[in-house]
């Protein structure tokens, strides 16, 4: 099972300048590239739906672009993101978020904020386990971005209250309830 990097160019309102296009990419597992691609769809519509952002275009396998990230490393994490407005991204996580995986998710993030990322909102319903290295990148991308935990697991909350870090990150029910909260202390300030 390998390591694969996907890219799919959404663009809004059916506008095909490039400048006006948003963006899906995700690092998934696969035993090939056709099976990553698969992957990689079912967590595009997974996010778009979770988010209430789906845009509005017809998604098929030709549009899915395949890079082979390393195809004998061992997935820990997968990583998927979707721009769903400029600069507003959300993101989903499946695995362990731990030392091993941290910098991975911090690297990621960097290139998110190259690309203009200034809100990301991120679904941490699916890590296991959630580790204090884990919570220690949240806490550094939230340095730097304005993060929105959507779905953290009850382990991973007692953590971060235990470590009295509780009031330093946000954590909603779901990406719609973040990004909305985003939106009002965005008009109050």
């Amino acid at each position: 099972m390998g390591r694969y990097r996907l890219t799919i160019p959404i663009f809004a309102a059916n506008d095909r300048d490039p400048a006006k296009v948003l963006r899906f990419s995700a690092k998934v597992a696969g035993n090939s590239a056709a099976e990553a691609r698969m992957r990689g769809i079912d967590l595009y519509r997974e996010l778009g739906s979770a988010s209430g952002r789906l845009p509005a275009k017809n998604l098929t396998e030709s549009d899915v672009y395949v890079d082979e990230a390393d195809p004998h490393a061992q997935v820990l994490i997968e990583i998927g993101a979707l721009e769903v407005t400029p600069g507003v991204v959300c993101m989903s996580l499946v695995g362990p978020l731990d030392s091993a995986t941290a910098l991975r998710l911090d690297r990621e993030v960097y290139n998110l904020q190259h690309h203009g990322a200034r809100m990301l909102s991120i679904d941490v319903g699916k890590v296991h386990p959630f580790t204090s290295a884990g919570l220690g990148v949240l806490l550094s991308i939230n340095d730097r971005l304005d993060v929105r935990l959507v779905k953290m697991p009850a382990t991973a909350r007692t953590l971060l209250a235990t470590l009295g870090l509780d009031s330093n990150l946000s954590v909603y029910n779901s990406f719609p309830e973040a990004l909305v909260a985003r939106k009002d202390r965005a008009e109050q300030g």
